[in-house]
């Protein structure tokens, strides 16, 4: 199915962070929560990305999860832009995660025929489980380019003037008009 639900709440993105013992926080989340209820989940909890930076200064992605009945609502599009966002404004790029579930693949490759994502690290695929693939594609890890927008697949709509519509004028008729 393409596209959004019918059904998917509106929500908001929540960032917390745990800070290392010296310079920046080195893990974070990236928590959607719904705006008001919904009669589907009662706690409001939708979905979660999870980034760690680890002592090469590499910011990556540790866990991404979106509940089922939200998925293809854009949750976890909007966190891994909250994500990506997070990183740039301080100078690191996000990196994903080496095992991806083919939804979060999906997304990265996705993301590298937009020209928003490269592939930084190739190599062989390893299957886990039916699911759970790492270096899914041939590739390791895929990273973000910054500045980070919008990774969501809509696209941007153009801005043009509106010109009146003429009207026809008072007594021709249809196929005088069309000359």
């Amino acid at each position: 199915m393409a596209g959004k639900k019918a059904t998917c709440p509106r929500f908001e993105i929540h960032v917390s962070e745990y800070p290392a013992k010296s310079g920046p926080a080195n893990a974070l989340d990236f928590e959607a929560r719904m705006v008001g209820k919904h009669p589907l989940d009662q706690t409001g909890h939708m979905g979660i990305v999870s980034a760690d930076i680890d002592e090469n200064g590499r910011y990556s992605v540790s866990a991404a999860f979106v509940k089922p009945a939200y998925q293809r609502c854009g949750v976890g599009t909007k966190l891994y832009t909250a994500a990506a966002q997070w990183g740039c404004e301080r100078g690191f790029r996000l990196r994903s995660d080496t095992q991806r579930s083919i939804d979060s693949d999906s997304f990265w490759r996705k993301q590298v025929s937009k020209g928003r994502a490269a592939c930084v690290e190739s190599a062989a695929e390893r299957y886990i489980t039916k699911s759970t693939v790492i270096n899914r594609g041939g590739c390791a890890q895929y990273e973000l380019v910054c500045p980070v927008t919008d990774l969501s697949g809509r696209p941007r709509r153009a801005t043009r003037s509106r010109r009146p519509r003429s009207r026809r004028g008072a007594g021709r008729s249809r196929s005088s008009s069309r000359r």
